[in-house]
């Protein structure tokens, strides 16, 4: 008899665990992958001991996965009522299948809320197609990568399966009882991530109860939707009399005594797993006690399984031993005794939350609390938990993260969104909250995942890592933290990042983070891996300094054999020998690295690569053999940039050398940066005489202040950190002095001293605004056998950038919120906010390396605010004094637009002929356009005719174009015909659709397919999409052309740019009555902002009732500043909730800006180079 066919006399059991990795009621945040043998242990503890009167149903499955027979579809699906003993077959059958069947079980269980949803399917599945497929184990995944992940590892161990003769059967035991998110904005359950195709003869089995309705996210074409793939399953007798015996057992428990019904009450209110303790406050009792009356039952009635709850050591959890269990309880206690058990709960958590959840919270409260109020459709309750900043700190401390926080905000927003959001302003304390916590995860920086690695708390470093907001920090936090992993869990995490690069990035980000992927691969030894990846990497080149280390890791690697094809790929061939001459003597293989630098074909090349062989041999007190290659290299007449090669002559010892090449410079400027880079290489050299002589020679300013860090970092490494000082009072730049003090604080840590470090550290950290020096000292203090002390350090930093809001986000939201403000009427308010705004603006730190275009950035907002909040004064001082022609016209546009909607058209007019410093500025263009809109059409036909700069066709036809919409269409004629002449003159993308949509508006449809043909063309031309592809894309939309336009849209690879063409054709498409084509489109938007915007769009398009619900599914998504407009529209009482969050981060609330300390500030070294001491 075939094993898939064994019996015996003893009936099936129908309880047992049915889930992998039990987390009980999903209190624990999982750090690290499962154990892959793990899982089929569950199902051994699933399946019953042996199995009777299922013979021709095993027959049926057994003809269903047959890998010889391939008619049929692909899809089963078997259906029977409760305790029918669904999942005793199946898990029967997992374990003994077919000869050549290859089974990917997973058991859905509605108690256990980490094996319920489409994050622990996953998870579980995953983890065995990579094992089955021989690849890595793509574990903790976003909910963007993991649909890609289970489709290419579907396909792959499919395939890998038929390769030998094999078929993969995927089966999913309890379809019905998925507690994931099934309807709403963001419906992912398990069915709709099912393989929509069975590609190389894979089958899928599903099971679960009679008629159950589909999720949303459920294609129509989905083969679970064909009712040729459904069975009927005729109920098991044995699984019958097991409920018979559970329930009688039941009965019993619940008739014994107070205590006995209290627990059963509990456990079935909390619909999850409780511990002793937690069951003893609950019922008075003592945990003895608990554990005498469960001890008894253990087994048929209740289970008992270890959880993790939030990174706590595992804790045994109390549950019903099956799901059917669960909801017979239920009915025997009554709906009223459960929703009194579920009252105490509530009291019990309200205790809680008065206490300000202290550090002993019961885990339970902390999160399978919420997910029971989220099935129950609390939404009070929801709401009161997803917005309680205190019990979310808690959760942080807890988890390592704000994953969890941010996940209860969203499945709050969620409900409100599935209820017509009839709480809106909910929605947006919500969304101001979730804003928030963002906002301070921004503030943990990329560096410290893999400093909690290093202080030995790698699965911590990983939570942090995928916690980060920004998909590139996300992406490069993660690298780092793989190349300090080792091994598999290395590959993984690394396998993982290079996936998620090429299916979510753009291509800049793509290859930034694939070529930090190919460097981690080679740290962690993955040879072949990095090899395969750099293949990829088409038009990559790497630098300098990246080459240098390339090279470097496989000489000493003994993979010298790579360099060639490597250095072809990453684009640095010409420039190899250089590297590989280094690699070579620094491995004692002097001779060999002689003929490379010798034999390098380019002169150039050759002179370098022989330079630097020289600071080798010198390192190695080889001091004959330096001078001999220094003059080599100096005898080859070819020029070398001064900065790259004079630097190299001094390192190599030839001071005297150096000078007279640095000397033969004619201009200062360039003497100096030169100089400079002679004293940092000297010093990285070991010369410190030289570079304190040379530094003599520098005039105060940047060039002395990059020597003398540099000076002062070799001190410090040498471990003089008093030499390191006193050098370090040359410095007068801020960046180059923090550079400098952080290296003499590492050094104090190498010395012992790491309370002076901290100080330092502390220091820096409030100067720079960045706690970045403190998860370097934290590094430090790993690497020196301190990790108790570097894990303290970690928990402070993350404090100090989770306890703030950085100042250019607090500025970005108070100026978008005065604007919107202002627009609502509500000026004084709005005016309130400004106040002394300028100044904060310009305590914008200088050393701050983004702080340019940052302050360009915010200077237009804050203009834009004061225009609109009638400080118009200030708004024009602001315009006068920026400090370019280009920031002077964005200013104006915007102080111009704010005119013109405050029905303010003289000033509008005034502004827009302001002369600016551009051969042909679009100040009185775009002003004309949006004076029209407001019906000031001679205003306009005025500006746009230009004064000394000429007419512009595209203002022109925008004007036409209201002038048609207005109904004065033989107005329009006349400047239609004018922008028709001025565009063929000056052909843009911009005119041209334009024209295309007046034309049409018009009711000349052929010549606004002509002006639309135009269009496409110079589009085609161009390198850049952006507003080019939002102005043809109205125009395609005019011309009735929507198919062209959503072909456009989908020819686009970067996912930014496509994103945001989306959302132009969203608003195309409502500007031309196509709402049920915008709202399709904007459900497949994948990024949050633009999907945000798209949702406004629609707002301002529909009635009351969809109105608000597309309100709130854009304070769902996006910045709720972003949506304030639109919100005070609808209803301008929400201008309260507003006010109320700004001036929380205004007035020192739980987010306003401040920095902690680790210690007292140490003194800062910033005496100027007059008062320093001697450096002899």
């Amino acid at each position: 008899m075939s094993p898939w066919r064994r019996g015996g006399e003893r009936s099936v059991s129908a309880g047992g665990d049915i889930g992998l990795a039990v987390t009980g009621d999903n209190n624990s945040l999982v750090l690290r992958p499962a154990v892959r043998s793990a899982y089929w242990e569950q199902v051994r503890r699933i399946a019953p001991v042996e199995i009777m009167g299922r013979e021709s149903e095993l027959e049926e499955l057994a003809r269903f996965c047959d890998p010889d027979e391939d008619e049929g579809p692909a899809y089963g699906w078997w259906r029977a009522e409760a305790w029918a003993g669904k999942t005793a077959l199946m898990a029967w059958f997992a374990l003994h299948p077919p000869p050549r069947v290859r089974i990917v079980p997973f058991f859905v269980t509605a108690r256990w809320r980490a094996q319920n949803d489409v994050v622990a399917f996953g998870d579980v599945v995953l983890e065995q197609l990579a094992e089955l497929a021989g690849d890595s184990l793509p574990a903790h995944l976003t909910d963007a990568t993991r649909d890609a992940h289970l489709l290419r590892l579907y396909g792959q161990a499919a395939r890998i399966c038929r390769e030998r003769g094999e078929r993969l059967v995927l089966l999913v035991d309890g379809l019905d009882e998925d507690r994931g998110v099934t309807t709403g904005p963001d419906a992912h359950s398990i069915a709709g991530i099912l393989p929509p195709r069975a590609d190389s003869g894979m089958r899928v089995i599903v099971s679960g109860r009679l008629n159950p309705p589909l999720p949303t996210d459920v294609p129509q074409d989905h083969p679970l939707r064909d009712p040729r793939c459904v069975h009927r399953l005729i109920p098991s007798r044995y699984a019958q009399a097991v409920r018979t015996e559970a329930e009688r057992e039941l009965k019993a428990f619940l008739d014994e005594n107070r205590v006995a019904r209290d627990l059963l009450g509990f456990v079935v209110a909390a619909e999850g797993g409780l511990t002793t303790a937690e069951l003893a406050h609950l019922s008075n009792e003592t945990d003895y006690g608990i554990k005498d009356i469960l001890r008894a039952r253990a087994g048929r009635t209740f289970v008992v399984r270890e959880i993790q709850p939030l990174g706590t050591p595992g804790e045994p959890v109390h549950l019903l031993a099956h799901e059917e269990l669960q909801e017979q309880a239920a009915d025997m206690l009554g709906p009223t005794a459960v929703e009194s058990y579920r009252q105490r709960l509530h009291d019990w958590f309200d205790e809680y939350r008065a206490g300000g959840w202290p550090p002993n919270t019961p885990a339970y409260l902390l999160r399978g609390y919420f997910q029971m109020l989220r099935a129950h459709r609390a939404i009070g309750r929801v709401i009161l938990c997803a917005t309680d900043r205190e019990r979310h700190d808690r959760l942080l401390y807890a988890s390592g993260s704000d994953s969890l926080a941010l996940a209860e905000i969203r499945d709050a927003s969620s409900l409100i969104i599935e209820e017509g959001a009839g709480r809106l302003g909910e929605a947006l304390e919500l969304a101001v909250h979730r804003n928030a916590l963002e906002e301070r995860v921004s503030g943990v920086t990329p560096a410290v995942p893999a400093a909690w690695v290093r202080a030995g708390e790698p699965g911590r470093g990983e939570a942090v890592a995928r916690s980060l907001p920004d998909k590139r920090e996300r992406a490069l936090a993660l690298v780092e933290v793989g190349e300090r992993l080792t091994g598999t869990e290395a590959v993984r995490v690394l396998d993982e990042v290079a996936e998620m690069a090429r299916q979510e990035m753009d291509e800049v980000s793509r290859s930034r983070v694939l070529v930090r992927v190919f460097l981690a691969l080679l740290q962690v030894a993955q040879y072949e891996r990095a090899e395969e990846l750099a293949a990829g990497l088409d038009g990559v080149q790497v630098s300098s300094q990246a080459a240098h280390w390339i090279v470097g890791r496989l000489v000493r690697a003994g993979e010298r054999a790579r360099v060639e094809g490597l250095a072809t790929t990453l684009r640095f061939a010409e420039r190899k020998p250089i590297y590989l001459a280094v690699a070579l003597a620094e491995c004692g293989h002097a001779s060999d690295a002689e003929t490379v630098a010798r034999t390098a074909a380019s002169p150039t090349v050759r002179k370098l690569a022989l330079a630097r062989l020289a600071v080798v041999q010198h390192r190695m007190k080889r001091f004959e053999s330096a001078r001999l290659l220094i003059e080599e290299a100096i005898s080859i007449r070819h020029y070398v940039n001064p900065a790259e090669f004079v630097p190299l002559i001094a390192a190599a010892g030839e001071v005297r050398t150096a000078l007279e090449q640095v000397h033969s410079i004619t201009s200062d400027e360039w003497r100096f940066e030169v100089l400079a880079k002679t004293v940092a290489e000297s010093a990285r050299s070991g010369h410190t005489d030289d570079a304190k002589s040379l530094l003599r020679l520098l005039p105060d300013g940047p060039h002395l202040s990059a020597g003398a860090a540099a000076a002062a970092a070799h001190f410090s490494r040498v471990g003089d950190v008093d030499q390191a000082f006193r050098v370090a009072r040359l410095i007068t730049e801020d960046r180059c002095l923090s550079e400098a003090l952080l290296e003499i604080s590492l050094a104090k840590i190498r010395a012992g001293e790491a309370d002076d470090a901290l100080r330092i550290g502390g220091m820096l950290a409030e100067e720079d605004g960045s706690i970045d020096p403190l998860v370097r000292i934290s590094t430090e203090l790993s690497e020196v056998g301190l990790p108790e002390r570097a894990r303290s350090v970690l928990v402070e930093a993350e404090n100090l950038a989770r306890g703030s809001v950085s100042l250019p986000a607090r500025l970005r939201a108070t100026f978008t919120v005065a604007s919107a403000l202002a627009g609502a009427g509500l000026g004084q308010a709005a005016r309130s906010l400004l106040n002394g705004a300028e100044g904060d603006l310009a305590t914008l730190p200088a050393r701050w390396a983004a702080v340019a275009p940052v302050r360009r950035e915010l200077t237009v907002l804050l203009a834009r605010a004061q225009a609109d909040a009638d400080l118009l004064t200030r708004a024009e001082t602001l315009a006068e004094r920026a400090e370019d022609a280009h920031a002077q016209e964005r200013i104006w546009v915007e102080i111009a637009q704010a005119m013109v909607v405050h029905r303010r058209f003289d000033d509008a007019e005034r502004i827009a002929r302001i002369p600016l410093s551009l051969s042909r500025s679009r100040l009185p263009f775009v002003t004309a356009v949006a004076l029209a809109g407001a019906g000031e059409h001679e205003r306009a036909v005025e500006l746009a005719r230009g004064q000394q700069q000429g007419p512009d066709a595209w203002a022109l036809a925008e004007i036409a174009y209201d002038l048609v919409a207005s109904g004065r269409a033989e107005e329009a004629v006349p400047h239609l015909v004018e922008a028709e002449r001025h565009a063929r003159s000056m052909p843009s993308v911009q005119a041209a659709a334009a024209l295309a949509r007046a034309l049409a508006r018009n009711g000349d449809m052929d010549a606004a397919r002509i002006q639309t043909d135009q269009a496409e063309v110079l589009a085609a031309r161009r390198l850049t999409a952006g507003a080019d592809t939002r102005d043809l894309l109205e125009a395609l939309v005019a011309i009735g052309n929507f198919a062209r336009a959503e072909e456009l849209v989908e020819k686009l690879l970067s996912p930014s740019a496509k994103a945001a063409a989306q959302v132009a054709l969203v608003a195309a498409y409502l500007r031309h009555g196509q709402g049920e084509r915008a709202e399709k489109l904007t459900e497949n938007i994948r990024a949050d902002r633009e999907t945000a915007q798209a949702y406004l769009a629609l707002a301002r398009s529909a009635t009351a009732p969809a109105a608000r619900v597309h309100l709130a599914q854009a304070l769902h998504h996006g910045w709720w500043p972003q949506c304030l407009p639109d919100l005070l529209d609808f209803d301008p009482g929400l201008a309260s909730i507003a006010i109320r969050a700004i001036e929380g981060w205004q007035g020192g609330g739980e987010t306003t800006e401040r920095m902690q300390r680790p210690g007292p500030e140490a003194g800062r070294p910033t005496e100027a180079r007059t008062s320093a001491p001697s450096l002899s």
